[in-house]
């Protein structure tokens, strides 16, 4: 009814309210290949990792001459450093710089007893036992009996997390547990003694990922956790991961996807000569395709899904058949609105679904309303308030006005003949913004984190005011707060406030 009355100007009787719902269940079925698209993002919001890998004595031995003496510290228990003297790596500004040494770390002898290292591998979070059995899939070594063969490398090996459960595994002959830096090769150390997995074939080395100390086709396998993105040359430090793998060797690395996009991984590791190259998101299949959109907003996902709208447009294809006139413009454009408003609450839904439910769906239910059919398919509660709630939330933001970021880019884009779904797009993209409608989502951050940082102190007038000061003066922003209108209190606020009060 609001939306009628929205494009008439005029209250709708109930029969004309029963028959646009009507056509807007008509008009809400999504085109497979908007579904497929949808269902191809990621589940996960957070910046998540992207995976990308590729195939590819005497421990001693298979160490470089220019290394060859350091590496008989290992005889003596100790971590031999193999990186030139002095030469110190900040991963944070991907810099060398010349340092003191290894600082407050102290290269002693290994602590080894006659303890049996624990069978049960543990992990701290799901993410590292995933990463865990990715590994082990990937090396053919998952799900098979434990064979002890091989060498296998931890490289920017952090507290060896992955190299000390490879040695749990006893999947492998010799492991390798490689950083740059001492503190964590110390936290590394300290795991390793608590746990006694050094006596059963791991050796900690200070190295370069860069310049790895080790002779050329030496390693079996490589696993490199989110480092590709911390080192000042990644190139070159795969190029030099496929000289010491032998021939057949596999490596397989983590890295953000913000940070390197997919087609660069891919780009950059066959320049470096690597053969077979995969990059996938993890968990998530194997297109490459697929992994360009990991770590996707459900913002992001809702403009993807507009413009793979687009090719329904009407006003596109009246345009482009030559025959279209300026006084019908308006027909075309209602026509894909229309259109839209119908399918934009299934695309929604969707999204909300993958996202937060495991991609498990529920239908469109043609006898309900408009946002009440919106409110079951998001299934977040089965309440008959939420219902409500969700039709009221709806056509308190129906209308938009037209100063606003998002109303005004789909105005603006518009007037260049673009068709509501290129209109809508680029509306949606304003409205992802921090200052505009992603400020929801930056208001119950700032709040989650002025409650954490004021540890439990009463938030009162002055200890507020106080901390709102000194987030001013340190540059940062209030989300939500500075717009004009907020100066008196929005009706849709009160409205809002009002059901909530009544329905409590």
């Amino acid at each position: 009814a609001s939306f009628w009355l929205l494009l008439t100007d005029e209250i709708p009787s109930d029969a004309e309210v029963k028959a646009l719902n009507e056509e807007l269940h008509k008009r809400s079925a999504l085109p497979e290949s908007v579904v497929k698209t949808i269902d191809s993002l990621p589940k996960e919001t957070d910046s998540e990792k992207s995976l990308y890998g590729w195939q590819g004595l005497d421990t001693v031995n298979c160490i470089v001459d220019e290394w060859r003496e350091e590496a008989k510290q290992w005889d003596l228990g100790k971590i031999p450093d193999m990186v030139p003297a002095g030469l110190q790596y900040n991963p944070d500004l991907r810099s060398y710089y010349e340092g003191e040494g290894p600082g407050q770390f102290e290269n002693r002898p290994i602590q080894v007893d006659d303890r049996e290292a624990p069978t049960e591998l543990r992990f701290q979070t799901r993410e590292q036992a995933s990463d865990f059995q990715l590994a082990l899939e990937f090396f053919g070594r998952w799900d098979e009996e434990p064979r002890s063969t091989g060498m296998v490398l931890d490289l920017g090996c952090g507290d060896a997390l992955m190299a000390r459960r490879f040695v749990q595994s006893k999947h492998f002959q010799t492991v390798f547990a490689v950083d740059i830096l001492w503190a964590p090769l110390a936290a590394a150390r300290a795991a390793a003694e608590a746990e006694n997995t050094f006596k059963d074939g791991l050796l900690m080395l200070r190295g370069d990922a860069q310049s790895l100390p080790f002779r050329e086709k030496q390693l079996d396998f490589v696993w490199w956790g989110l480092g590709i993105h911390k080192v000042q040359d990644a190139e070159k430090a795969l190029r030099n991961i496929k000289e010491v793998l032998k021939p057949g060797g596999r490596m397989i690395a983590t890295t953000r996807t913000f940070l390197y996009p997919p087609f660069e991984l891919r780009l950059m590791a066959k320049t470096a000569g690597l053969e077979n190259i995969s990059v996938e998101c993890v968990g998530e299949g194997t297109s490459a395709e697929r992994l360009l959109l990991r770590d996707t907003h459900p913002m992001t996902q809702l403009s993807i899904g507009l413009l793979a709208l687009q090719p329904t447009s009407e006003f596109g294809k009246a345009y482009r058949s030559g025959t279209l006139k300026k006084n019908e413009y308006w027909v075309y454009t209602l026509e894909d609105a229309l259109s839209l408003v119908a399918k934009v609450p299934i695309l929604a839904a969707r999204i909300f679904r993958n996202v937060f439910m495991e991609g498990k769906h529920i239908p469109s239910d043609p006898s309900m309303d408009w946002a009440g059919n919106y409110a079951q398919m998001l299934g977040v509660s089965d309440d008959a308030l939420f219902k409500d709630v969700t039709r009221m939330y709806l056509m308190l933001h129906a209308d938009h006005e037209a100063g606003n970021v998002s109303a005004h880019t789909t105005h603006l884009v518009g007037s260049a003949l673009s068709d509501p779904y290129y209109s809508y797009a680029a509306g949606v993209c304003g409205l992802a913004g921090p200052l505009h409608g992603l400020a929801n989502q930056e208001c119950l951050r700032w709040l989650k984190n002025t409650r954490q940082e004021l540890g439990g102190k009463e938030p009162t007038v002055e200890v507020l005011t106080q901390f709102a000061k000194d987030t001013l003066a340190s540059g940062k922003v209030i989300p939500g707060f500075g717009h004009g209108v907020l100066r008196n209190t929005d009706p849709r606020y009160v409205i809002q406030r009002q059901f909530a009060q009544a329905g409590s």
